[in-house]
């Protein structure tokens, strides 16, 4: 039964809610051990990796996401920019523009806002 996992997750959930990120970093590991392919936990858990600059295990998190064929464009969003700031350039580049596929207008209003930039070293 996945019982058990869905109960974690659901505290996990209440957890972050009241600011208790570490006990919620638990949980959710502990949800991921028994619902491996359940993407909502891998999210959660890199919401809060990324604040605490644990990158690495962010992306990590996020790439599991994209292959369980998470529908949500905006993570791809998420992985440009972990890409970028951990300097993997030609992968922020091919996540974005595969994010452009799913999402144009999403891309477009990224692109004008100056939030992903992948050409770092052409502002100088």
């Amino acid at each position: 039964s996945d019982q058990p996992g869905e109960l974690l997750l659901i505290r996990a959930q209440l957890l972050i809610a009241t600011g208790q990120t570490d006990q919620a970093l638990d949980d959710l590991t502990r949800v991921i051990t028994l619902l491996p392919d359940d993407a909502r936990a891998y999210v959660l858990r890199a919401n809060i990796l990324i604040p605490r600059a644990d990158l690495t295990a962010a992306l990590a998190d996020l790439d599991r996401t994209v292959e369980l064929g998470s529908p949500e464009p905006d993570l791809l969003l998420w992985r440009v920019r972990l890409k970028q700031w951990l300097g993997d350039h030609a992968g922020a580049e091919e996540d974005f523009r595969a994010y452009a596929v799913k999402n144009p207008l999403g891309a477009a209003d990224a692109w004008k806002q100056a939030r992903i930039n992948l050409k770092p070293d052409a502002a100088r």
